[in-house]
C-alpha cells in the first residue's frame, strides 16, 4: 500500500523531510501522536534514514496558543543515532490543563545546523480520567439500602485523587440526596442510601461530578471577584483527529487504508504476514494505543512475533512500513483487541467451600502489591438469578405442626392424608402448596409456631412468632406531671395520678406504665418513629414522619445536646419522608393528597409541604427545582387583593383546623412563603398582610383563624400583631398555672385529648408569644401543651403534632434546664416495692420506663426531690369493644354516671321507615 493514509488512521503525524540539495533521498522520519490529553505523556519517534547524518539532536516542544500569546508547556530533548529507532518522551500535561489550542514543534540539529523544523496542531482530548460507579445489586425494593462505591482512575488504571460531588436522583429527576466535595485519597468513595417504604418506582440515577480547577487563559490566578462568579463550561468531545503531513511537490498515488480485525490467541502471541518488495532490506514497526506510541522496532523478515503489554490495551494499532529511496512510505495497519492483564493480581480464599446459615466463615485475600486497596461486594446469589428456574422437583411433603400449651390445634381428623398434627401434600415442581392448620391462641402476646416439612430427599423447619392482640379497638390515656424545680436549690413535691378503666374494657388488654425524662421535648424525641396512632400514606399524613425531626434537630442543636446517633436517626426519617412526599407532587409542581390522581393540586397542602421542605433544607438535600415549582404554583393561586384560593381538596380537613375560610388559608400560606426569601429575597407578601389586617379589623369569630392571623402578623412584624395577640389571649381559658383554648363543640369524644383544633390554637399562640418576645406570658401555654401529649410523644393528629412540636421546641430552647438532679419515687397500686428514677444532667434525654400492676382503679403517687426539670407521665393502654360505647368526656376526672348514644339510619329495604339504634352505658 502506498501513501500516508494508513498512518493517519493510527492517529500519527508523519513528518518526512526531503534531502538537502547536495544529498539525494530522505534523511529523517519523525512520528508523533495527533492528540494530547491531561495526565498523558507525548511520545515522539525519530528515525535517521539512509541518507541522514550519523547523529542528530532533536528538541520537541508543546506550545499553548492563548490570547495571542504562545506559551511553552512541555519540552524534551534527545540525541538520536543512525541505525536505531528511538523515542523521545515529553512530560505529562498537567491535569488542570484547559481545552486550548496546542501545537507540537519539533526541531533537529546536527553540528549547529538546523536540519528540520516543523510544527503541527494537536487535538486536545478532554477525557483525562474515568469514573466507575458500582452498586451492590442492580434491582432494589422499597425500604432497602443501596450500597455503592465510586472509583476514579487515570487511563493507566491508577487512582485519580480528586474531589467528587455525588447526586442521587429519582425517576422524576428530583434531587434526593447529595454528597458534596467528597475526598477520595485512594480513588474510592463508598456511600449508602436508604430507600423509603414508598419511593417513586422506576430508574433512579447516581450521578458523579468531578471537581476541576479553573485558571485564566494566561496562566494567572483568578481574582477574588472572578471567584465569586458562576462559571458554565461547555465541553465537546470529538471523535476525530486533525493531522498534518509534509511531502514534496510530486503527485503521489493515494492508496486505500486496509484494516484487519484479528483475535488474539490464548497465548498472547500472534503472527503478521504480508508481501513486501524484493529489494526491501528491513521493516519498521510501531504500535499505537489510545493515541500514544507505545512500542517501536525493526524486522528483517516478513514473519515476526509480538508480545502485547498492558499499555497496548484495550486496542492496539500495529503499523508496519518501509521507506523507499524517493521518500515514499509503504505501510499497512492491523488493529487487534488486547485483553488487559492487571499488574496487581488478586486472589480470594474462603475458609470452607460450604457453610450453614449463621455459621462464621473467613475470607483471605492475596495481592501481589502491598498496601493495596481491595473492594469487596457480597451479594445474595438470588439477586443475580432473578429469572433463573428453580431446581425443585415434585415431591410428597409431610408438614408437621408442633403441639404447644400456648395454643389449641383445631384440626379435624377426617381430612385426607391427615394424621394427628400432620398433613401430607403434593408440591409440584416450580410451584407451591398450601396447608391449613386452624389454631386457637390461649393468651395474648407473641406465640412461636414451628412448622416442619419433610420429604424423602430433604427436610426443613421454620419458626415464626404470631402476635396475638386483644379484641376490640385500642385506646390510650396519658396524664403528665411537670416537675419544675429550676430555682437551683433542692425542693420536694408530691403528685398523684389516677385512672379508672371503663366498664367495656376488654379483659387482658390493660397495660399501665410510668415514664420519666428530663427534657420538655424528651417524650417526642424518643418517639420520632411513631408519634401518633393513626394510619399514614397520603400526601398529608406522610409529613408526620418528616416535619417533627426538623424541630428536634433545631432544638438539640441550640441546646448543644445533639448526638451523632440521634442526628443520623432523624436525618434518615427526613430523607425517607422526603422521598415519599415527592410521590404526591403533580406535574405542575403542586402537591395533593394523591398526586396526579387528583383533579387539582391543593394550595394548603402545597404551602404545608413548602414550609416543611424549607425548614428541612439546612439538614438534608432538597431539590431547589422542587421548591421553585411549588412556590410558583402557589403564587398563581393568589388574587389581586392578596387573598389565596383553594382549587383542590383536603381530605383530612382537620389538618387545616377544619376551617376552609380563605382568610385562614391566606394566613397559613403567608407563613409558608416567608421561608422562601432564602432563594428569592425580593418576595413580597404585603398584599396578603394588608388583606389579613383588614379582616382582623372587621372581626374574627373563631379562635383558629385568629390564632393563624396572629402568627402571620407576628412573623412579618406587623403593627397589628400585638392587637391580635391581646384579642386571642382574652379568649383563653385558665386552669391553675395553665392557659389554653376550647372550641365550642360537644364535650363527648372518643379521645381524652383536646381536639386537634385546640392544640393548634395553643401552639400558634405560643409561637406568637415567642416572636413578640413575651416569654413569661407564654409559659402557661407551654405547660398546657406539654401535658397533652400521648404515650408516643405526639398529639391527636398530623398537623397539631407538627405545629405543637415546633412551638415547644422554639420556646423550650430559651429555658435553662440543663442542671438537673431529681430523684423520683413512684408507688403504684399493689406494688411490692416502689419504682425509683434518677434524672440528671447526663441522662436527661433518656426515656426511663417501668410497668405497673393493673388495678381498677389505678392510683399512682409520685414524690420528687432535687433540682432541675423533669416530666413524669402515666400511660394507660386498653381495648374497648366498639367506638360507640367508648365516647367519654374529655376530662377523665369528670365523667357522667351513664352514656346514651342514639343513631338514626336509613332502612334500605323500606324507604318509609328508619332504623333507630340506641346504645347505653
Amino acid at each position: 500500500m502506498r501513501g500516508p493514509r494508513a498512518l493517519t488512521t493510527a492517529h500519527l503525524l508523519c513528518v518526512c523531510t526531503a534531502a538537502l540539495a547536495a544529498v539525494p533521498g530522505p534523511r529523517f522520519l519523525v512520528t508523533a501522536p495527533g492528540i494530547i490529553r491531561p495526565g498523558g505523556n507525548v511520545t515522539i519517534g525519530v528515525e535517521l534514514l539512509e541518507h541522514g547524518p550519523s547523529q542528530i539532536t532533536v528538541k520537541a516542544e508543546v506550545l499553548k496558543m492563548a490570547s495571542n500569546l504562545t506559551v511553552s508547556v512541555l519540552a524534551a530533548e534527545g540525541v538520536f543515532e543512525k541505525g536505531s529507532f528511538k523515542t523521545l518522551v515529553l512530560p505529562s500535561l498537567p491535569m488542570n490543563s484547559a481545552d486550548e489550542m496546542y501545537e507540537l514543534h519539533v526541531t533537529g540539529r546536527a553540528q549547529d545546523e538546523i536540519l528540520f523544523s516543523n510544527s503541527t496542531r494537536l487535538s486536545f482530548e478532554t477525557k483525562r480520567m474515568s469514573v466507575f460507579i458500582q452498586t451492590d445489586k442492580a434491582l432494589y425494593k422499597p425500604k432497602q439500602e443501596v450500597k455503592f462505591r465510586v472509583v476514579t482512575l487515570f487511563s493507566d488504571f491508577k487512582p485519580y485523587k480528586t474531589s467528587l460531588n455525588i447526586l442521587i436522583k429519582d425517576p422524576k429527576s428530583n434531587l434526593i440526596q447529595q454528597w458534596l466535595s467528597q475526598q477520595n485519597d485512594l480513588g474510592v468513595v463508598s456511600r449508602t442510601f436508604q430507600l423509603s417504604s414508598h419511593p417513586i418506582l422506576g430508574d433512579w440515577s447516581i450521578q458523579v461530578q468531578v471537581n476541576v480547577k479553573v485558571t485564566r487563559s494566561d496562566g494567572n490566578q483568578l481574582t477574588p471577584e472572578e471567584r465569586r462568579n458562576n462559571l458554565v463550561i461547555a465541553v465537546t468531545q470529538r471523535n476525530y483527529t486533525e493531522f498534518w503531513s509534509r511531502w514534496d511537490s510530486r503527485n503521489q498515488e493515494m492508496g486505500d487504508a486496509l484494516v484487519i480485525n484479528y483475535t488474539v490467541p490464548q497465548n498472547g502471541v500472534f503472527k503478521i504476514e504480508f508481501p513486501i518488495l524484493d529489494d526491501s532490506s528491513e521493516l519498521q514497526l510501531k504500535v499505537v494505543s489510545r493515541g500514544q506510541l507505545v512500542a517501536v522496532g525493526k524486522q528483517n523478515s516478513t514473519t515476526f512475533s509480538l508480545t502485547p503489554e498492558n499499555s497496548w490495551a484495550p486496542k492496539a494499532c500495529i503499523i508496519v512500513y518501509y521507506v523507499e529511496d524517493d521518500g515514499e512510505i509503504i505501510n499497512d495497519v492491523l488493529k487487534i483487541p488486547i485483553q488487559l492483564v492487571f499488574k496487581n493480581e488478586i486472589k480470594l480464599f474462603w475458609s470452607k467451600a460450604n457453610a450453614e446459615p449463621s455459621e462464621k466463615v473467613s475470607l483471605r485475600i492475596s495481592v501481589t502489591q502491598p498496601e493495596s486497596l481491595v473492594g469487596i461486594v457480597a451479594v445474595d446469589k438470588s439477586v443475580n438469578l432473578m429469572n433463573a428456574s428453580n431446581d425443585i422437583t415434585m415431591e410428597n411433603v409431610k408438614v408437621i405442626i408442633e403441639k404447644s400449651d400456648e395454643f389449641d390445634i383445631l384440626m379435624t381428623l377426617n381430612e385426607i392424608n391427615a394424621t394427628g398434627y400432620q398433613q401430607t401434600v403434593l408440591v409440584p415442581s416450580e410451584d407451591g402448596a398450601t396447608v391449613h392448620f386452624p389454631v386457637k391462641p390461649m393468651h395474648l402476646g407473641e406465640i412461636p409456631i414451628t412448622v416442619i416439612a419433610i420429604s424423602p430427599t430433604a427436610s426443613d423447619a421454620i419458626t415464626q412468632k404470631i402476635l396475638v392482640k386483644a379484641e376490640g379497638i385500642e385506646k390510650s390515656y396519658s396524664q403528665t406531671v411537670l416537675l419544675d424545680m429550676t430555682d437551683n436549690k433542692p425542693q420536694s413535691t408530691l403528685k398523684t395520678l389516677s385512672f379508672s378503666f371503663p366498664p367495656d374494657t376488654v379483659s387482658g388488654s390493660e397495660r399501665v406504665q410510668i415514664t420519666a425524662i428530663g427534657d420538655i421535648l424528651g417524650p417526642s424525641i424518643n418517639g420520632l418513629a411513631s408519634l401518633i396512632r393513626m394510619p399514614y400514606g397520603c400526601g398529608e399524613q406522610n409529613m408526620i414522619n418528616f416535619a417533627p425531626n426538623i424541630y428536634v434537630l433545631d432544638y438539640l442543636t441550640k441546646k448543644r445536646q445533639l448526638t451523632d446517633n440521634l442526628r443520623e436517626k432523624a436525618l434518615s426519617f427526613m430523607r425517607q419522608g422526603y422521598q415519599r412526599e415527592l410521590l404526591y407532587q403533580r406535574e405542575d409542581g403542586s402537591f395533593s393528597a394523591f398526586g396526579n390522581d387528583d383533579p387539582s393540586g391543593s394550595t394548603w397542602l402545597s404551602a404545608f409541604v413548602l414550609r416543611c421542605f424549607l425548614e428541612a433544607d439546612p439538614y438534608i438535600d432538597i431539590d431547589q427545582n422542587v421548591l421553585h415549582r411549588t412556590y410558583t404554583w402557589i403564587k398563581g393561586r393568589q388574587k389581586s387583593n392578596g387573598e389565596f384560593w383553594e382549587p383542590g381538596r383536603v381530605i383530612h380537613s382537620e389538618l387545616q383546623g377544619g376551617n376552609k375560610s380563605p382568610v385562614t388559608l391566606t394566613a397559613y400560606i403567608v407563613t409558608s412563603l416567608l421561608g422562601y426569601k432564602k432563594y428569592q429575597p425580593n418576595i413580597d407578601v404585603q398584599d396578603s398582610i394588608n388583606f389579613l389586617e383588614s379582616e382582623l379589623s372587621r372581626g374574627i369569630s373563631d379562635n383558629y383563624t385568629l390564632a393563624l392571623i396572629t402568627y402571620a402578623l407576628s412573623s412579618v412584624g406587623s403593627p397589628k400583631a400585638k392587637e391580635a395577640l391581646n384579642m386571642l389571649t382574652w379568649r383563653a381559658e385558665q386552669q391553675g398555672e395553665m392557659q389554653f383554648w376550647v372550641s365550642s363543640v360537644s364535650t363527648l369524644s372518643e379521645s381524652w385529648q383536646p381536639r386537634s383544633l385546640d392544640i393548634e390554637v395553643a401552639a400558634y399562640a405560643l409561637l406568637s408569644h415567642f416572636l413578640q418576645l413575651q416569654v413569661s406570658e407564654g409559659i402557661p401555654i407551654m405547660r398546657w401543651l406539654s401535658r397533652q401529649r400521648n404515650s408516643l410523644g405526639g398529639f391527636a393528629s398530623t398537623q397539631d403534632t407538627i405545629v405543637a412540636l415546633k412551638a415547644l421546641s422554639e420556646f423550650a430552647a430559651l429555658m435553662n434546664t440543663e442542671r438537673t438532679n431529681i430523684h423520683m419515687t413512684v408507688m403504684g397500686p399493689s406494688s411490692p416495692r416502689p419504682v425509683k428514677f434518677l434524672v440528671d444532667t447526663n441522662n436527661r434525654l433518656l426515656l426511663q420506663t417501668a410497668e405497673l400492676a393493673v388495678v381498677q382503679p389505678t392510683a399512682v403517687n409520685i414524690s420528687a426531690n432535687g433540682f432541675g426539670f423533669a416530666i413524669c407521665q402515666l400511660n394507660v393502654i386498653y381495648n374497648v369493644k366498639d367506638l360507640g360505647s367508648s365516647r367519654r368526656r374529655r376530662s377523665i376526672e369528670n365523667q357522667e354516671d351513664f352514656d346514651l348514644d342514639v343513631a338514626v339510619e336509613d332502612n334500605k329495604d323500606d324507604i318509609n321507615h328508619v332504623n333507630l339504634n340506641v346504645c347505653t352505658r
